[in-house]
């Protein structure tokens, strides 16, 4: 069965550093959503609608594969 199209990530430097920052505090904190609100003092909706952007750019349809795919091209640790 067909999945659709596969989406291509954009290059890295795409990503704005309130995103790396962003990606950084999700990886950190398992990908919990009230953690990253809380340590970087931003709303819920705030934090959900970057992690769309982020994962959009990156290419991939979850948080914890973007988190994995930002490791693999060296924008996290």
């Amino acid at each position: 069965m067909a999945r659709g199209p596969q989406r291509q990530p954009l290059p890295r430097s795409t990503l704005t550093p309130g995103e790396v920052r962003i990606l950084r505090s999700l990886a950190q904190h398992n990908a919990v959503i009230a953690k990253v609100v809380e340590e970087l003092k931003l709303t819920v909706r705030s934090v959900n609608n970057r992690s769309a952007l982020i994962r959009q750019k990156l290419g991939t349809t979850t948080t914890k594969g973007a988190i994995t795919k930002a490791r693999t091209m060296g924008l996290i640790e």
